[in-house]
């Protein structure tokens, strides 16, 4: 029927166009991006928050047991120092040999001190210098402490005043300074015991004997080497005279000279020595008898 076949060419061609809207408004919603059409704003996007991540028992010992890269170092060579100009190669020789001269502080103009001091001016970095002052320094203590041992007062004190003329000597002045003044206070002690000595007052009489000097310089001065000195010249008799009662075989008597000697220094090397010749002779003495 004509009439009928109107409509549905009518029905074809309005689905059709229904199709072809439904694919335009298929294309706007997925594509917005299209040249004719405005583009919609994008929905803000939530930041996704990460959680922290956890290591397990052996992830960790492996981190703990990972050993760290050691820093590179630079593979260069250190440069040389610089040699020293002339000037102060010059002051240096002078004093090297106003050292070996014993020129240590004086004269003030041509000592090691001072060509030392003047190398420093120059260069205050410069090591032979400072070793050359700390030479200075050792050598002037020993003097010091020589002196001090032979009871030279006065050449303890010059040795004294010089060695307070370097640096960084503040400490080993004032001790030397207190050896100084212990000995100014013993000094005429040694010298009445050493006189008592010659006089043969060794031991006697109880009140006045070089043996009772010595022993109280001792206790002032426990290192004092005069009065060690000392203690030793009067050992020294006892042993002699043990020794002499022993070659004429009267060991008993040996024995108690013996035994006065370990009152004075017991356990002294002297003493050893004596107590062993004495044995020999006593060994020797028996073996005659029997023979």
């Amino acid at each position: 029927m004509p009439g009928t076949e109107v409509v549905s060419k009518q029905a074809v061609y309005g689905g059709a166009a229904g199709i072809a809207l439904l694919a335009f408004a298929l294309i706007y919603r997925f594509y917005p991006g299209s040249p004719n059409a405005p583009a919609a704003p994008a929905p803000p996007v939530e930041s996704a928050t990460v959680p922290a991540m956890s290591l397990t028992p052996s992830a960790k010992t492996a981190a703990k047991s990972t050993p760290a890269q050691p820093a590179k170092t630079s593979t260069e060579p250190a440069a040389p120092a610089a040699p020293p100009t002339k000037a102060i190669a010059a002051l240096l020789k002078k004093a090297a040999k106003a050292f070996d001269q014993g020129r240590l502080t004086a004269p003030k103009d041509a000592s090691a001190l001072s060509y030392y001091q003047q190398v420093l001016a120059a260069d205050a970095d410069s090591a032979a210098a400072h070793a050359g002052l700390e030479k200075i320094h050792k050598s002037l203590f020993q003097q010091t402490g020589d002196a001090l041992d032979r009871g030279d007062e006065r050449d303890a004190a010059r040795a004294i005043a010089e060695l307070a003329q370097l640096p960084a000597a503040g400490e080993d002045v004032a001790a030397l300074q207190a050896r100084l003044k212990t000995l100014r206070q013993v000094m005429p002690l040694l010298t009445r015991a050493a006189d008592q000595l010659q006089q043969g007052h060794a031991t006697s009489p109880p009140n006045g004997n070089a043996l009772a000097v010595y022993r109280q310089v001792l206790k002032l001065d426990p290192d004092n080497k005069l009065a060690q000195q000392g203690l030793v010249q009067v050992q020294q008799g006892f042993l002699d005279r043990a020794l002499a009662a022993a070659a004429q075989d009267d060991f008993d008597g040996a024995d108690k000279v013996l035994a006065d000697a370990s009152s004075v220094s017991p356990g002294s090397q002297q003493l050893l020595d004596t107590r062993s010749r004495i044995e020999g002779l006593r060994r020797d003495s028996a073996a005659n008898t029997l023979s």
